[in-house]
């Protein structure tokens, strides 16, 4: 039966306790897998002390232990618009693309959404969607996720479309884009009231005055409440 990870493992400690097995392994005073116990590598060790902690292989301990520690130093290089710093993680470390969908940020944003918003978009988003993130996701929030697209301003709302994101009924109508709005609504006349971020209907996102009339042309109702904060869209 394998043995819990130490709430504060560290893999250089790990690293050191394989080194000291090894002998004991050479000298025939432990078992290594059918290997001849004077041809016992390191490698032989650190397999002893994964499967000790109930992993298949050594490289699959590292990556458990390493990996939050990682995520720590993901999230602090994005806070800070370090792109160079952003890339370098990503590229030597696989675990870490492995994560790039996943939330991390406040609200449970993803790494895209926290990006979108930042002063170093324009360096930070192409970075992030070269290594796996997704530019059309949506944050994991409990009342409705929103999208990149929902919150991003400027220059960073051309950059997401062009590098995949797609305007939907919430961030066409956040984002002023009528024409874009009103060819979704003809493929999808119910939208015009389904909830999104937050659970807020596209008139809530509404950010001209010929948006908001298109759309209770539409259909759109005024009365609904969004689902966080219980307002109505003429509150919003």
């Amino acid at each position: 039966m394998s043995e819990p990870i130490p709430e504060r493992a560290d893999i250089r400690q790990l690293r050191t306790q394989a080194k000291e097995l090894l002998p004991s392994l050479q000298r025939g005073e432990a078992l290594a897998d059918g290997k001849k116990f004077a041809d016992a590598k390191l490698a032989d060790a650190q397999l002893l002390i994964a499967r000790k902690y109930g992993f298949d292989s050594w490289p699959k301990l590292v990556e458990k232990i390493e990996t939050p520690i990682l995520l720590e130093k993901l999230k602090e290089a994005i806070d800070a618009g370090d792109a160079p710093e952003v890339e370098k993680l990503l590229m030597t470390k696989p675990a870490l693309r492995r994560h790039i969908n996943e939330p991390m940020f406040a609200f449970d944003s993803q790494p895209i959404l926290r990006a979108s918003q930042h002063a170093e978009a324009a360096k930070l988003l192409p970075i992030l969607v070269r290594y796996g993130a997704d530019p059309n996701i949506r944050s994991k929030w409990w009342a409705g996720g929103f999208s990149a697209l929902d919150s991003a301003r400027g220059d960073t709302v051309d950059l997401l479309l062009d590098l995949g994101a797609n305007l939907d009924v919430w961030s066409a109508s956040g984002q002023g884009r009528i024409d874009v709005l009103r060819e979704l609504l003809d493929k999808d006349p119910v939208s015009v009231n389904a909830p999104g971020g937050d659970g807020e209907r596209p008139l809530h996102f509404a950010a001209t005055p010929e948006i908001a009339e298109l759309l209770i042309e539409r259909g759109a109702d005024i009365e609904l409440r969004d689902v966080d904060h219980e307002g109505s869209p003429i509150q919003y």
